[in-house]
């Protein structure tokens, strides 16, 4: 395992107004290094142990490069539950840090006890879905436990609406105008509901926005050709996008649901839209 290093900012001002900005990243960029000289099995499991957020994620991209390279044939039944896997921890990392960070902004204390059950459910998906819970190997096999899987579904399901919705997933989901995100922040009781309050309320809505685009989706020939002009260790200390950063957030899975769009719109990329984006994915 690495450490995992730290982003350093330095916002100057005067009279109250920001002049400039200056960013230092200590972020180990020895992660591919470490790879080089290894058989694809010894990535495959190298991959994961290098990598303590999104692991699945990080897995999967490697079990995609690896059967490129090889030359092997894509698995469609395997890869829709491995994508399975991947929308899982993304639940987990959004559910984990609403759960755990959002409660303090606004004077309460986290439940540790449904922090704690978030964490047993992707050893459990990966043994109901694959062989040996086995999903980022050359020779993984499905191995689907229908019932156990279904359950398992619907207590993730139960956890995610009662701990951040109150028991209330639906009336969010059904939200698609401002106006009705309003009305439901007045009848909710829910911790984000008390946590958007406390934004409007103090008129942090669009506060963080910026000019940063989100990045655009990529076909690989067009990856692949992008890759082939550039300086790959360089790349990976500062990655970019033909010159530019550009985000890569929840954002850019949510831009096209009307209530972002019109938030959007109004508040820019700010503080709000970004809170309300990844309340649209738990929910979804």
């Amino acid at each position: 395992m690495t450490p995992a290093g730290s982003i350093a900012i330095e916002l100057y001002h005067r009279s109250g107004q920001a002049t400039g900005a200056r960013i230092a990243s200590s972020r180990p960029d020895a992660a591919a290094r470490v790879l080089l000289g290894k058989t694809p099995e010894q990535v495959l499991d190298t991959v994961p142990l290098l990598f303590t957020l999104c692991g699945n994620a990080q897995a999967y991209a490697a079990l995609l490069v690896c059967r490129a390279a090889l030359g092997m044939a894509g698995e469609p039944e395997l890869d829709t539950g491995r994508d399975m896997l991947v929308q899982l921890e993304t639940l987990r990392e959004h559910a984990w840090r609403i759960l755990l960070d959002w409660p303090g902004f606004i004077g309460i204390a986290p439940d540790k006890k449904v922090l704690a059950a978030l964490l047993k459910f992707d050893a459990q998906f990966k043994q109901y879905l694959f062989r040996h819970g086995e999903p980022f190997k050359l020779d993984s096999g499905l191995d689907i436990d229908k019932i156990q899987l279904t359950r398992l579904i619907d207590e993730l399901a139960v956890l995610i609406d009662v701990a951040i919705f109150n028991g209330r997933m639906t009336d969010f989901q059904a939200i698609s105008t401002e106006t009705q995100l309003r009305d439901w922040l007045r009848q909710s009781e829910a911790l984000p509901a008390g946590l958007l309050n406390y934004l409007y309320g103090r008129n942090w809505a669009a506060i963080g926005q910026n000019d940063i685009a989100c990045l655009p989706e990529i076909d690989n020939e067009t990856l692949n050709r992008q890759m082939q002009q550039q300086d790959l260790a360089a790349f990976c200390r500062t990655p970019h996008w033909r010159g530019r950063c550009a985000e890569t957030t929840v954002l850019n899975r949510q831009l096209s649901q009307p209530l972002i769009a019109e938030l959007q719109g109004r508040y820019g990329n700010g503080l709000v839209v970004r809170i309300v984006g990844r309340l649209q994915e738990v929910a979804g």
